[in-house]
């Protein structure tokens, strides 16, 4: 059985030793600890390889793109040719999990379904759900033999699966309403109640609200399907989906949403990635408290 969204903690128990599974652990703990990895170390699930969130998965922090802008093409085939993943190996599976019920997971499996990868799965619930199950754990570091041969992708991420939209078309929306712009942040950040961790509060005029937790209960467990779909199309109105964006603060959270539509079978909605951290920079005065 192939996984190409949510894979549970009992699922992967039982594959999880199988030769076609690589597993990326992308927690990250205390940077002032002095390693990024080190809530790795100390204990992981058997045979999962620790990819960097900040340094290998998403692009240089830039305030002009937003915190979590997208990788080169070039940085991200390094990362996957590191550890022998290609698009063309039918049989593998890929597994990601995090300490944050998967919605940093999430961002993950974009960019890898993006660039070609079908079987690709989050962990529902991320490692606590592991944990709960009491399943075994290790510690220590482990790697996965880097690829002699070259990893073929598309050459841009434009030119790759999953759509996405870039700051100029979410601001000519506000005067088209062509499209709905979807924010996943929680109902504070959103309404202006708290910043987060942006400068400005608020949101993009006109976007609505859909948290990311939303779809999930206390555990980061998934709700049905059916009562996924209800909340989603309570906001979306039953919209086409080519006609849906999510957003977020930078491009990870929305991802959860984007996951979780093609979960329950509505199909795969535009990333904006830049998120609220892009637009907030450009546009300070142009924004919904």
């Amino acid at each position: 059985m192939k996984y190409k969204t949510f894979i549970n903690a009992d699922q992967l128990f039982e594959i999880h030793t199988k030769s076609n599974i690589v597993i990326f652990d992308i927690r990250f703990g205390d940077e002032t600890q002095g390693s990024r990895n080190l809530i790795y170390l100390e204990a992981h699930i058997p045979g999962a390889i620790y990819a960097d969130f900040k340094y290998e998965i998403t692009g240089d922090e830039n305030a002009g793109k937003g915190r979590n802008p997208l990788p080169k093409i070039s940085d991200f085939k390094n990362w996957l040719e590191k550890n022998n993943l290609n698009p063309a190996d039918s049989n593998l599976q890929i597994v990601i999990y995090d300490n944050n019920k998967g919605s940093n997971a999430a961002r993950v499996w974009w960019q890898l379904r993006t660039m070609n990868f079908h079987s690709v799965a989050v962990l529902e619930g991320g490692y606590d759900q592991w944990i709960r199950k009491n399943f075994p754990i290790i510690n220590g570091e482990e790697l996965r033999k880097k690829s002699e041969k070259s990893t073929i992708i598309p050459p841009t991420w434009e030119e790759g699966i999953f759509p996405f939209v870039e700051i100029n078309e979410i601001k000519k929306n506000i005067e088209t309403q062509n499209k709905i712009v979807i924010d996943s942040r929680d109902a504070d950040r959103y309404n202006g109640v708290t910043t987060g961790i942006d400068p400005i509060a608020g949101h993009i005029p006109k976007s609505k609200l859909y948290h990311w937790a939303s779809n999930v209960n206390e555990q980061g467990l998934l709700k049905s399907k059916e009562t996924i779909k209800l909340q989603l199309n309570n906001v979306t109105k039953f919209q086409d989906i080519n006609n849906i964006i999510f957003s977020c603060g930078s491009g990870v959270t929305a991802c959860y949403n984007i996951l979780v539509s093609e979960h329950v079978g509505l199909g795969i909605p535009a990333l904006y990635v830049g998120s609220w951290s892009e637009w907030s920079y450009h546009n300070p005065d142009l924004t919904e408290p």
